[in-house]
């Protein structure tokens, strides 16, 4: 009789903690599924989110010199047209570019975009190279013993692959490498050695450098 009793006393609970109990073992808490709302759809986002792209840049045969400023608009999430100004050696240097990036990537957390591109660009500016005191302990001789190349205006074409970055606030990155050619070594002209034991006449100028560069900018 007494089993009865304590039955009769648990039942109603038991029955009340029956559905919350088989709902936390994964019955669903809708009756009807269409009625389960669709999840919200995760936002992907693009370069040309924020198209314009300001970026001041440092580094060594870059399209802007040593340093410079770059102004960028991105027509295509993979795609950006821009053009840059800054100082080299001798003077002002600048010119236009185009960026692709072949690949991106969204990082689904903090939204943050990365990017391998690939820049071609067209710059001009003065030019002069002379050895340095690092190429002349290099080479065991004085600078005086090697020519002096220099021009006014000479024109280089300009290819770099860089990883690229933008977080949401619209801050951004970009580091790379690459190289730059000149295109019009004919122009330039060439002082010979001053020194009485030359160790090169005047010849073909050198017109193949190396390219590093680091940016930090802005898009909006």
């Amino acid at each position: 009789m007494r089993w009865r009793r304590a039955w009769w006393v648990c039942a109603p609970g038991l029955l009340h903690a029956a559905p919350a109990m088989a709902q936390d073992w994964g019955e669903s808490e809708w009756a009807n599924e269409e009625e389960r709302p669709e999840p919200e759809p995760v936002v992907e986002r693009s370069f040309a989110d924020r198209p314009v792209h300001l970026m001041p840049m440092v580094g060594f045969g870059t399209l802007v010199g040593f340093f410079g400023l770059t102004l960028g608009y991105n027509v295509h999430d993979r795609v950006e047209l821009g053009a840059g100004i800054g100082l080299n050696a001798v003077g002002a240097m600048g010119g236009p570019y185009v960026r692709f990036r072949p690949v991106t990537v969204t990082r689904q957390k903090s939204r943050t975009l990365h990017a391998f591109a690939l820049d071609v660009g067209l710059s001009a500016g003065g030019y002069s190279f002379r050895q340095t005191f690092m190429g002349s302990a290099l080479a065991h001789s004085p600078a005086a013993e090697h020519p002096y190349y220099h021009s006014d205006l000479v024109y280089f074409v300009q290819l770099e692959g860089s990883w690229e970055m933008v977080k949401l606030s619209g801050f951004s990155l970009r580091a790379g490498a690459g190289f730059s050619r000149m295109l019009n070594p004919g122009d330039v002209e060439c002082d010979p050695p001053t020194s009485e034991n030359a160790a090169e006449p005047c010849g073909v100028p050198p017109s193949v450098f190396p390219v590093m560069l680091f940016q930090f900018g802005t898009t909006f």
